[in-house]
């Protein structure tokens, strides 16, 4: 209350000082470095008191005079330079590099002194709004490149749509101990056993505001195949298979901003996963596969990017899952059955080799804990792996929007206690509106 009083004093006896004091001119001077039509950069930034929407004189300096010829509003902030629009401009002129800014006020000698009293007030809160918008400007220009940051999201008010397709294969997999096999080494090269999987996944986004945004994953798959390969002659003795298709289980959920700077961003994501796809009992006593796990899941995620350098993009991961059971029957008998919880750890180094492609490489670390059945624990059900994924990513922006296409390549380093060694590609696209 007595810094509103004070405040509502000082305000009084400024406007008494202004009409009854001497007035002397001051000025705030910057230079012009850059123009392009009713665009301009400045040489001075945030670190100068530059503010968000403040005006200033545009002055046309020759050698004989100098004349005030418009008014510039900045519009965006860095540290050291600034942008600005053109708001007002005398007809026939142009602006050229060189031509100075001026915040040119008249003031009297004891109103300012009466003004440095009162900025003491706001300088602080005012400051802290530049310094975040700026920061929010720089990590949001870096982290929406070809490759966009682990935290990066569409604009409030806007969506984004993704599309993935995906293409996997196998043949071998990693035993107990971590040792990789193929699957033909127990039959003396009478069969070459192959295990094929396909599928979309469209995802849609939705930003509410800077803070918090809304999310939908709807996977399909379109193939499901495991063939046997048999040599002639041993083709009775092996019937290939194949898996259901349609669509597997939707994950909906939402992600809430905790923290930004300018060279870093952490996000959390809460999802919950329906059993929206078929249940593995509920299948074709023929299909390899179901396009579901039977049961629903709720995961929690926490992700981060981290800025090296403007070429040079760090984002890292963690997701823990935990798996609820589910009921089942078969054949007039009913079990509950539990998938292992699972963890997840992931990091990305992404390099901007230009404005348009970028080129990147990433580590995925899964751990599933054991199954149950019945409350009872199915020894060595659960499973570990680390995943290499090389990716590239190139971006294109047609009207106004941001549309990255994004390749990967997965590659299984190693597994343990029976993990199926799938490896393949993804093409996928984003769209932020």
């Amino acid at each position: 209350m007595k810094k509103v009083f004070r405040t509502l004093q000082l305000i009084f006896f400024l406007i008494l000082f202004i009409n009854q004091c001497y007035s002397k001119q001051t000025e705030f001077e910057f230079k012009i470095i850059k123009v392009k039509k009713n665009s301009l950069i400045a040489n001075k930034g945030s670190e100068h008191g530059i503010t968000i929407n403040s005006v200033y004189d545009i002055i046309h300096v020759n050698s004989n005079d100098r004349k005030i010829v418009g008014q510039a509003k900045v519009v965006i902030i860095r540290e050291k330079i600034c942008g600005l629009k053109v708001i007002k401009l005398s007809s026939n002129l142009n602006i050229v590099t060189g031509d100075l800014l001026t915040n040119h006020v008249e003031k009297s000698t004891e109103a300012d002194e009466l003004l440095n009293e009162m900025q003491e007030i706001s300088s602080n809160d005012e400051y802290n709004r530049g310094k975040k918008e700026t920061e929010k400007h720089e990590i949001e220009r870096i982290l929406r490149g070809p490759i966009p940051g682990y935290t990066y999201t569409a604009k409030p008010g806007n969506i984004m749509v993704g599309l993935e397709y995906a293409k996997f294969s196998t043949q071998s997999f990693f035993d107990e101990t971590g040792k990789k096999f193929s699957y033909d080494e127990s039959y003396e090269d009478i069969i070459d056993p192959i295990g094929y999987f396909e599928g979309l996944d469209l995802h849609i986004e939705y930003s509410i505001d800077n803070d918090f945004g809304l999310f939908i994953d709807v996977p399909y798959i379109t193939r499901q195949e495991f063939d046997w390969n048999a040599d002639p002659g041993y083709g009775y003795y092996f019937n290939n298979l194949n898996g259901e298709t349609g669509t597997s289980d939707i994950n909906i959920g939402g992600w809430i901003l905790l923290s930004q700077t300018s060279y870093s961003r952490l996000m959390t994501i809460i999802d919950y996963k329906f059993a929206s796809g078929s249940s593995p009992y509920d299948i074709e006593d023929d299909s390899w596969s179901s396009t579901g796990t039977g049961q629903t899941d709720f995961g929690f995620s926490l992700l981060g990017d981290c800025i090296i350098d403007p070429s040079l993009l760090t984002s890292f991961g963690g997701s823990y899952v935990i798996r609820n059971k589910g009921s089942f029957s078969s054949e007039g008998y009913s079990w509950n059955e539990k998938p292992g919880n699972q963890l997840q750890f992931s990091c990305r180094l992404a390099t901007k080799l230009s404005s348009k492609f970028s080129t990147g490489l990433s580590f995925l670390y899964s751990f599933q804990w054991d199954n149950e059945i019945n409350g009872e624990v199915v020894e060595d059900s659960g499973y570990e792996s680390i995943d290499l994924i090389p990716l590239v990513g190139l971006q294109l922006m047609p009207n106004k929007m941001i549309v990255n296409l994004i390749g990967k390549y997965y590659y299984p380093l190693s597994g343990k206690f029976n993990y199926i060694s799938w490896k393949g590609l993804s093409v996928g696209i984003q769209i932020f509106f």
